[in-house]
């Protein structure tokens, strides 16, 4: 629909929502995506909102990514290392955001692995053989990938900052 302005019901929708919702956003690719000002939004977060975040997020992937990967690729290592690339992934774009975290955004996010570790211990009783804690040792694999994610997001976060900062300052 059209109105008289030319405008489309989307364009207007979004540029209601963009006005009166969402601080200092701009609208691109007539009006389907946002672009907001990180100047704004990330650093007004606290160092203990961003760890619940990042407690939040391994939350979400530990309850989800296997779930989904187990149904896809069955009960295979190969679901496993889905997993351990996620975790990766989600704290390299964590730490990437909030450089100050580095590589502890991976303690943060593995943090809801040790609680689905110790309910499982609870249900199934302690490990009698060797073999099963050789099977739980695997999970580190998802705190070292964590963790050089992080570290990676954090190097690279701040290296882009600072470039920008260079370009941006008068010469």
């Amino acid at each position: 629909m059209i109105d008289a302005r030319g405008s489309t019901t989307i364009d207007l929708f979004t540029e209601t929502v963009c006005r009166h919702l969402l601080p200092r956003c701009s609208t691109q690719y007539f009006g389907f995506s946002f672009r907001f000002a990180r100047s704004v939004v990330w650093p007004q977060m606290t160092t203990r909102m961003t760890r619940v975040v990042a407690v939040s997020v391994g939350a979400c992937i530990a309850l989800t990514v296997p779930v989904i990967a187990g149904l896809f690729l069955g009960e295979t290592l190969l679901s496993f290392y889905c997993v351990v690339v996620v975790q990766g992934l989600g704290a390299f774009l964590l730490s990437f955001s909030w450089p100050n975290l580095s590589w502890r955004v991976g303690l943060w996010m593995f943090s809801v692995w040790i609680l689905i570790l110790l309910f499982a211990v609870i249900l199934g009783g302690p490990p009698t053989k060797m073999v099963d804690l050789y099977d739980a040792a695997t999970y580190l694999w998802i705190l070292f990938s964590g963790c050089v994610g992080g570290w990676l997001g954090a190097i690279i976060g701040r290296r882009l900052r600072k470039k920008s900062k260079i370009k941006s300052s008068p010469a």
